[in-house]
């Protein structure tokens, strides 16, 4: 390979990958921090070894195992890059909100702290209808603006608004109480304190 001496490290692999260009706003990408692509490519060795392991089991011949980061990555990035095959056009950042209608994206909580957010994502009708319900609006569901996922992709900023209005009035365990059990996907953002505290992962 051309590149077989050149060091990889997850954020310069971040980079040569694509995801970079697809994750932050739309004026300027941005890393994450998780090294899920050391960890991923890893992953994906491993699956390489064991379905070896198998085959060697079956054969009694064994086969190299190789992965490359890079290539790694594409399996992560599979979904947002699905577009570029149709329009032959880079993926748009879209910061936080999904690309679909939705409604998927981060919303403010109270009291306004740095995190006091949560991130709701609805992908069906009956979710949609359902966070409507939750919200105490369940005539949303029926706006023109916000009918079907086409509608509400054109007018997410007015969907945001009005998600946020309801969101802003609480805190973000509140909004995922609430939510959850609705059978509305919805996550609140912990902080890295918050994570280490937290009842469920203590539990798990």
């Amino acid at each position: 390979s051309r590149w077989t001496r050149l060091g990889s490290m997850d954020n310069t692999i971040q980079a040569s990958s694509g995801f970079i260009s697809i994750t932050g706003f739309p004026d300027k990408g941005v890393k994450t921090s998780a090294t899920f692509i050391d960890m991923g490519t890893g992953s994906h060795l491993v699956s390489g070894i064991l379905a070896a392991l198998l085959q060697r089991a079956k054969t009694g011949r064994g086969q190299k195992v190789e992965v490359a980061m890079q290539e790694a990555v594409l399996n992560f990035v599979r979904v947002p890059m699905m577009g570029t095959y149709i329009t032959k056009k880079p993926v748009p950042r879209l910061g936080n909100r999904l690309g679909g209608g939705g409604p998927g994206d981060i919303f403010k909580c109270a009291p306004g702290g740095d995190n006091d957010y949560c991130y709701i994502l609805c992908t069906t009708p009956e979710m949609w209808q359902s966070l409507c319900n939750a919200m105490g609006q369940p005539g949303l569901a029926h706006d023109e603006r916000f009918k079907d996922p086409k509608s509400r992709g054109h007018n997410a900023e007015a969907l945001s608004e009005i998600i946020t209005k309801w969101t802003s009035q609480r805190s973000k365990h509140e909004v995922m109480k609430i939510l959850g059990e609705a059978g509305v996907p919805c996550g609140k953002v912990l902080d890295s304190v918050e994570l280490l505290n937290d009842p469920h992962m203590k539990q798990r």
